[in-house]
């Protein structure tokens, strides 16, 4: 939705993934015609042939039918099992990245489960951004960054609005994530 119609590929299928504004749902028009069952996930891929490694982030909006704002076991045990379709796809490397969901009360449980699931594969973004992410771009924490910070949330300094990072954010994000791939020895 908000870079464009981008290529993707729904069960091996080529295809253009959009938005309809209209119905405020992602579309998928394919290029040859196939089937695949509702609920299929989708797989967003820029010339996936030549991947190095796969680094999915999956929203907090809705996965399947399901809130993935993960406040039950059926809500993170539906996140992973997209999660592990979509990392079915590939031949390369996946890095999974957890939820930010900095700004409203967050159950851990999700990163446990998934930590468990996935082992070093499994990046905490939360809880990377909320101990490192000011320190990474070098901004000092204000008043209100420290009580999120206390509280375990990501500062609002690094968010735009509630729900997504602003520059400072993905930088620190970005920088995170490279740490722990090459921590991983995956470069």
């Amino acid at each position: 939705r908000q870079v464009g119609n981008i290529n993707g590929c729904i069960n091996g299928n080529d295809g253009v993934i959009g938005w309809n504004n209209n119905t405020s749902c992602s579309t998928f028009t394919a290029t040859k015609t196939f089937t695949a069952k509702a609920g299929t996930p989708v797989m967003m891929v820029q010339d996936s042939k030549d991947a190095y490694m796969h680094i999915i982030c999956i929203g907090q909006n809705s996965v399947c039918g399901v809130n993935v704002n993960p406040q039950n076991e059926n809500n993170y045990k539906v996140w992973c099992e997209v999660l592990d379709a979509m990392q079915n796809f590939v031949n390369v490397p996946v890095i999974i990245l957890s939820l930010l969901d900095g700004q409203t009360n967050y159950d851990t449980t999700v990163d446990l489960y998934a930590q468990k699931k996935y082992g070093s594969r499994y990046i905490c973004s939360r809880q990377e951004l909320c101990k490192y992410g000011l320190s990474i771009v070098g901004l000092s924490p204000t008043d209100e960054d420290n009580t999120a910070i206390s509280n375990g949330k990501i500062p609002p300094a690094l968010f735009s609005d509630n729900v997504h990072l602003n520059a400072s954010g993905y930088t620190a994000w970005a920088n995170i994530i490279y740490k722990h791939i090459k921590g991983l020895g995956l470069f």
